[in-house]
């Protein structure tokens, strides 16, 4: 330890409390390293994802994928309120790829909307509104998730009209209870 920088006549606390200081001072972890999430230390990631706004974290998740979530922060806020940054942001939490349809069911008679059964004769959807497909099937506890972090990273103007995913988790053969965990391709 280094010379006191305490007066004379200070309390036993005081000094104490410049005994700890010391110690901490005595940090193994570079500054810089803080920073970095490829980096940082594992037990100090939370931190990080807060210092760096970053919209949804489970404690749950693989180290791997809280430093990816943590590297995609900074793109992410950057872009914020653009399509690609949704898409980024999905992937980045590990919900995988995305389609993200705006103006959904709008037509033009030109003869170039497909006749495939992509498209319905329903109203189109409002200008602020939008749909997310998912490639990979979700229960309705990750719908909420992911609806929670749509609503951090989309236009604030926007909302999400469907949410749906194109994979089947379960088998139509009665084994699976009807509990509410999982819907049939809506979340």
């Amino acid at each position: 330890m280094t010379a006191s920088i305490l007066p004379p006549n200070a309390t036993s606390a005081e000094r104490a409390f410049e005994a700890a200081l010391a110690e901490l001072c005595d940090l193994p972890v570079p500054v810089g390293d803080l920073w970095n999430p490829a980096r940082c230390p594992a037990a100090f990631l939370p931190w990080l994802a807060w210092a760096l706004s970053v919209d949804d974290w489970d404690s749950t998740w693989s180290e791997e994928r809280k430093r990816a979530v943590i590297a995609a922060s900074v793109e992410v806020h950057r872009h914020k309120g653009t399509v690609g940054s949704v898409r980024r942001a999905l992937r980045a939490a590990g919900w995988g790829d995305a389609e993200i349809h705006e103006r959904w069911g709008s037509k033009f008679y030109d003869g170039m909307v497909p006749r495939n059964g992509s498209r319905t004769r329903a109203p189109e959807d409002h200008w602020a509104e939008y749909r997310v497909t998912l490639n990979r099937p979700i229960s309705v506890e990750q719908a909420a998730r992911v609806r929670r972090l749509l609503g951090s990273v989309a236009p604030a103007r926007c909302h999400v009209k469907a949410l749906s995913y194109r994979a089947a988790l379960h088998l139509y053969n009665r084994t699976v209870p009807r509990d509410g965990t999982y819907t049939r391709g809506i979340a």
